[in-house]
């Protein structure tokens, strides 16, 4: 873990930007929150994926967490021997 406390700040020291900050067009773009364990971002409606080996009700947290981030709808039902996972909105 070996988290560090934030550095303390100067109120008083005053810096000028100008001289501190700089734009470079050519820096790869930052891919934004969490790489997902299983394909919900990859879905399009009516696609389904297929897990095995894993309880519904533990996919059922990864599905709304994918929900709530990704602003989707998804449906979990067992299916060939293990839990698929529907886009349906």
């Amino acid at each position: 873990m070996g988290s560090k406390a934030p550095a303390r700040i100067n109120r008083k020291t005053t810096v000028n930007c100008s001289d501190t900050i700089f734009v470079d067009d050519e820096m790869p773009e930052i891919h934004r929150g969490r790489e997902y364990r299983f394909p919900f971002d990859q879905l399009g409606i009516g696609q389904c994926f297929i897990v095995k080996g894993m309880d519904r009700n533990v996919l059922g947290s990864y599905k709304r967490y994918a929900e709530r981030a990704l602003g989707r709808h998804f449906k979990t039902k067992r299916h060939k021997g293990g839990i698929g996972v529907w886009r349906v909105q």
